[in-house]
Parts: structure tokens; C-alpha cells; sequence
């Protein structure tokens, strides 16, 4: 018997295409084939391609949210202008009566509103100057930031100079620039240049932070126990937390003035309201 000779077959056009199951049906997993016919090729998808995916209606985004008014903030504003040319009003009533009737007693009035407004004017420099130094710790927070989620080097650095002009006068972080300065010339990504710079200059400050809090809070232990109503302890509390906000701040060279002072004054009260509220339930 002669073994058969290989022959080669042509398969039939397919005149129309296999019936689709419904969705949902149980289906033989299968790979994706392809049937050559002639020069005309067929691909057969997977029966997961075959879903429900594309019906779904994208998500609209967001826009950022439109900033309000904050009336307020122009209630305040406005009664304090309206004070202050109360005030002013006032003070030059009493000075003119006094030129007119007694001119040296005039004279020493006007001295004095001088030097008051000399004053006046030294500390609304200092406020500005508090909110702008608070206003560039915060920016340097903010770039630290960025730095870490980019991990761009040149911002790290320019975090790193920023920090060093802020902390450049202070003898507590001499130490710590000095050894920050051994590393300029090394290549850090920005991970390792903003951890070596915590490590350095706001390890110790972070140190003398916990013993003021600890500090403090002795004396929130001793005060509430000889204290003996709750809203005393309330008082003391707050007196105490509102000067170790401002200890802190200074520390870290935030030096808020009295606009930042009324700030911290106000986390001060929300947090005590919350406290002080069960102390006085129970």
C-alpha cells in the first residue's frame, strides 16, 4: 500500500457570519482567531470585546469653584475705617479746643497725638511685615511640596536657599547651615536634598518644639487639677495654648503679630468650644 501524496484543499467562501449569543451567556473561553480567504482576511474578536463599556457617558469635569465674596471680612473693614475717623475726628476736636483756649496744654496735645500716630504707624509696619514673613514660610512650604511630587532638584536647591536666608541670622541654626553648606557641590535628587535639610536645620527646632508642648501641658495638668469650675480650666487653657502657638511660631520664625495672634486665637476657641462643651456636660 503507497502512502498518500500531501494535497492541498480550498475552503469554501463563508457566506455570512456565525450567529452572535446574547450578552450575558455562558461562552467557551477561546483566543482571537483569523480565517485567510483568498485575499480577504477575517478576525473574530473576543466575546469580553463585546461590552457595555462604551454606552457609559464620561464624567464631566469640575471647572474650580468661583471665589466669593467674602462680606465679612468687608463688615470688618469698613466699621474699623469708620472708627478710626471717629477716633481721628476726636482727637483733632481736642486738640483745636485746646490751641484756642490754652495754647501750651494744645501744643502738648498735638506732641502727644504725634507721637501716637508715630506708634501707630511702627506697629502697622510691623503687622505687615509678620504677614509677609508668614506668607513666605508658607510659599517655601508649598514649593518643598512641589519639589517632593516632581522631584525636581533646582526646586529642592532653591528651597534649601530660601531656608538658608530665613534661618541665616539665628544663632540656634548655625550649626545646621554649616552642614548643610558641606553638600552644596553634591548631586541629591530632591528627596534626599529636602531630607538632608530636615534632618539639619529643623530636627533641633522640631526638638525644642516638643519640650515647649511638653512644658505646657504640665501646666494644663497641674492648673485643671487645683482648678475647680470648668470654665476656669477653659480660661487657662486657652491662655496657655494661645501663648505655645506663638512660642512655636516664633521658633519656627513665623513671629505673628496681632492679626496673626487673633488667627491663632480663633483655632485656639474652635478647639476648646469642642472641648470645653463635653467638660461642661459631664
Amino acid at each position: 500500500m503507497t502512502p498518500r501524496k500531501p494535497a492541498a484543499f480550498r475552503l469554501p467562501p463563508q457566506d455570512r457570519e456565525p450567529a452572535r449569543q446574547p450578552h450575558g451567556a455562558a461562552t467557551k473561553q477561546h483566543k482571537p482567531t483569523a480565517s485567510a480567504n483568498g485575499d480577504k482576511i477575517t478576525i473574530t474578536p473576543l466575546p469580553e470585546e463585546d461590552s457595555d463599556t462604551a454606552n457609559i457617558a464620561p464624567v464631566p469635569r469640575r471647572g474650580r469653584p468661583e471665589r466669593q465674596m467674602r462680606w465679612g471680612l468687608i463688615l470688618i473693614s469698613a466699621l474699623f475705617a469708620l472708627l478710626s475717623m471717629g477716633i481721628g475726628l476726636w482727637a483733632t476736636q481736642i486738640v483745636s479746643t485746646l490751641l484756642s483756649s490754652h495754647p501750651w496744654l494744645g501744643w502738648t496735645a498735638s506732641a502727644l497725638l504725634a507721637l501716637a500716630a508715630l506708634a501707630a504707624l511702627i506697629l502697622a509696619g510691623r503687622e505687615i511685615i509678620a504677614l509677609l514673613r508668614q506668607r513666605r514660610i508658607g510659599r517655601i512650604h508649598s514649593e518643598a511640596k512641589a519639589a517632593l511630587l516632581e522631584d525636581n532638584p533646582d526646586k529642592a536647591r532653591q528651597v534649601q536657599s530660601a531656608l538658608t536666608r530665613l534661618y541665616g541670622e539665628r544663632e540656634d541654626a548655625a550649626w545646621g547651615l554649616v552642614r548643610i553648606g558641606e553638600h552644596d557641590g553634591d548631586i541629591l535628587d530632591a528627596e534626599a536634598r529636602l531630607h538632608l535639610v530636615e534632618r539639619e536645620l529643623m530636627t533641633p527646632l522640631d526638638r525644642q518644639a516638643r519640650t515647649l508642648v511638653a512644658s505646657t501641658a504640665k501646666r494644663i495638668s497641674i492648673l485643671t487639677a487645683i482648678s475647680p469650675s470648668a470654665i476656669v480650666d477653659i480660661a487657662f487653657v486657652a491662655a496657655l495654648n494661645l501663648r505655645l502657638l506663638r512660642s512655636i511660631s516664633t521658633l519656627y520664625g513665623g513671629r505673628p503679630g496681632a492679626f496673626g495672634l487673633l488667627r491663632l486665637a480663633r483655632m485656639v476657641l474652635t478647639h476648646l468650644v469642642l472641648t470645653g462643651g463635653i467638660a461642661l456636660g459631664e
